[in-house]
């Protein structure tokens, strides 16, 4: 059962987080490298049973967009483009639609 509740805290919180929280929770203290150990065998022996390792085939060609076509992206991190200009200065400007590339 600890164990279980060693995997839970260990993909939740990095491990340093997570021995903090099973320390306060479980009056039980474990270094950083056993949550890792325990949480990584563990994931190990689901990605077996449950068959992870799906492969996704990725498309053989890009398709080509016109100039007048619109394309709608979602993308996670995305980066504002700023102007050295304004690096230089030190100010950011306000985003923009297209400030994101």
């Amino acid at each position: 059962m600890f164990q279980e509740t060693m995997v839970y805290v260990g993909q939740m919180e990095t491990y340093g987080k997570g021995c903090e929280v099973l320390e306060k929770l479980a009056v039980v203290r474990v270094s950083e490298a056993q949550l890792y150990r325990v949480t990584d065998r563990y994931g190990a022996l689901l990605e077996e049973e449950i068959g992870y390792g799906i492969e996704v085939p990725l498309p053989q060609e890009a398709t080509s967009v016109g100039e007048e076509e619109v394309v709608y992206a979602q993308m996670d991190g995305g980066m504002p483009l700023i102007p050295p200009a304004a690096k230089a200065a030190g100010t950011i400007p306000a985003p923009s639609n297209h400030s994101c590339r």
